[in-house]
């Protein structure tokens, strides 16, 4: 997302903030929608970092990991609110047939086939995050994936994907987002998912975040207001 469009929408939030009868009702998700977007432009979009690796947020970042291993449940059951933290779209399944197949996966994981094959499948965190990854592999060819912050895309990039090594880790780091949606390369669209690995964004951090963010904020305007 351009930093200018990130700007903007800030600026359309932050007026509403500092209009005192609508600031006794403003919500806390609104809150923390413009401490994300305001790290964001703090930060720089251009320092969001999507990426292809063999080992997913190990050595970017400290993370929490979901292998889906624990559902107790049978396969193609779908994975929904199963797991801790998580809600998945419609079309994906937990499956026990993939136990040792790959690189980077272990135990059960997560697939689109059954019925075969949604093309687009998406999940999402309950909370913000600042970084997620996960191993994931298809047919031969290439696979696209994007990081969203309330429907809207934050990054995105596409890499090719197979079943063939260990290069089979795909994730984002450096933004703010809460889902990831996936558009599934291959023959059929085929996929298979497992070992989600998420950085969540401190409650600390977030409110420092938006102090910042509209700390910044201000300074715009007196800006804005000394050149007139």
């Amino acid at each position: 997302m351009p930093a200018a469009a990130i700007q903007a929408v800030i600026q359309n939030c932050a007026a509403e903030v500092f209009q005192p009868i609508i600031f006794r009702e403003y919500t806390m998700k609104k809150i923390q929608t413009i401490a994300a977007l305001s790290a964001l432009v703090l930060a720089g979009a251009a320092q969001a970092a999507s990426f292809n690796n063999t080992a997913g947020l190990a050595g970017i970042t400290s993370y929490t990991l979901e292998t889906f291993d624990n559902a107790g449940v049978p396969d193609d059951t779908l994975a929904g609110n199963l797991f801790a933290g998580l809600s998945f779209g419609p079309n994906i399944y937990i499956s026990n047939s993939y136990i040792g197949s790959f690189a980077n996966f272990s135990g059960s994981s997560l697939t689109n086939f059954y019925p075969c094959c949604t093309a687009i499948t998406s999940f999402s965190f309950n909370s913000q995050v600042k970084a997620a990854a996960f191993a994931f592999v298809t047919n031969q060819g290439t696979s696209t994936f994007y990081a969203k912050l309330n429907g809207n895309v934050v990054e995105s990039f596409s890499a090719p994907t197979n079943t063939q090594g260990n290069v089979n880790f795909y994730g984002f780091s450096g933004i703010i987002f809460d889902s990831i949606e996936i558009h599934s390369g291959g023959i059929n669209n085929a996929y298979a998912l497992d070992n989600l690995q998420v950085a969540a964004v401190p409650e600390a951090e977030t409110w420092g975040m938006m102090l910042a963010g509209l700390g910044a904020l201000g300074f715009m305007a007196r800006r804005r207001q000394s050149q007139k």
